[in-house]
């Protein structure tokens, strides 16, 4: 199975249209068997989605899709030039006053059970510090295993403290069923004491540590949005993959970066190609 995650910065970049076609381009290259993205936005003001919304599963909570959300414009891209697409998306809070921002799954299979759910304490979508979950039934590598896309806060946070936030992103997973967490942790690998030891120290496994092969380094290019007055290491990679159940990891790498394929937003994506560990 290939996984693959992205924080996309969408509808943000002067180079939007290209930058979309240039990622669907890739993802029928890669043909990843699921996908997480986050800051899946669409412009508030826009009206409802209308016509065919192309395998849209929308969370048990229900979400309203608006005409630019850029979910919707990849899903019908990837269906155009015939991709099979399956997809969820949720809106946690409000981006740069403009957008509704959220997360997103896409896989060529079914999605089942979809779920969204806070991971903070507040709700309110104009505090740019909510954050949310969204889940997803996917059968992978032959088994069905719960996909949880996040995108968290930082480290050190006092008002939304990260390790609140991350008991609440383990309340997704069932009992007996793999679980894999995707997305922007904003927890650089690099960093002891952080949110990346905090989590790893739970019981979850990093996919890229896991790989006997390992391409690229970080998941984002320098200082980004967020990130200006944090203490920045020379290479960060703060996007992760999880699991909470053995895999046998071939291949980590960073795509999307202007060398792996053609760079789309202002972090790059993690590609990890996988199986299940068999058990006796």
């Amino acid at each position: 199975m290939k996984l693959l995650t992205l924080n996309c910065h969408s509808l943000l970049s002067p180079a939007y249209s290209r930058d979309c076609e240039n990622f669907v381009r890739e993802v029928l290259r890669l043909r990843p068997d699921l996908i997480a993205l986050q800051e899946v936005n669409q412009t508030r003001t826009a009206p409802p989605a209308a016509g065919d919304l192309a395998g849209w599963t929308p969370p048990a909570a229900g979400a309203l899709l608006r005409a630019d959300n850029h979910a919707l414009r990849v899903a019908r891209m990837l269906q155009e030039a015939g991709w099979p697409v399956h997809w969820t998306w949720t809106f946690a809070k409000i981006g740069y006053g403009r957008y509704e921002e959220g997360l997103a799954l896409l896989s060529p299979g079914p999605l089942a059970q979809a779920e969204d759910w806070f991971i903070t304490r507040s709700r309110d979508p104009e505090n740019w510090k909510v954050r949310k979950a969204l889940s997803a039934r996917v059968t992978l590598d032959g088994r069905p295993a719960r996909c949880i896309c996040v995108h968290m806060g930082w480290w050190g946070e006092e008002e939304e403290p990260f390790p609140a936030q991350w008991e609440q992103v383990e309340a997704g997973a069932r009992q007996g069923e793999p679980c894999l967490v995707l997305g922007d942790l904003n927890a650089p690998a690099a960093e002891r004491g952080g949110g990346y030891d905090f989590v790893t120290g739970r019981g979850w496994q990093d996919a890229w540590a896991l790989a006997r092969q390992q391409e690229g380094e970080g998941s984002i290019p320098g200082v980004i949005a967020g990130w200006e007055d944090r203490l920045v290491q020379p290479v960060m990679r703060i996007d992760h993959i999880l699991t909470d159940t053995p895999l046998e990891v071939a291949r980590a790498a960073i795509v999307l970066d202007g060398r792996d394929g053609p760079a789309v937003s202002d972090h790059y994506g993690v590609l990890v190609t996988a199986k299940w560990r068999k058990t006796t």
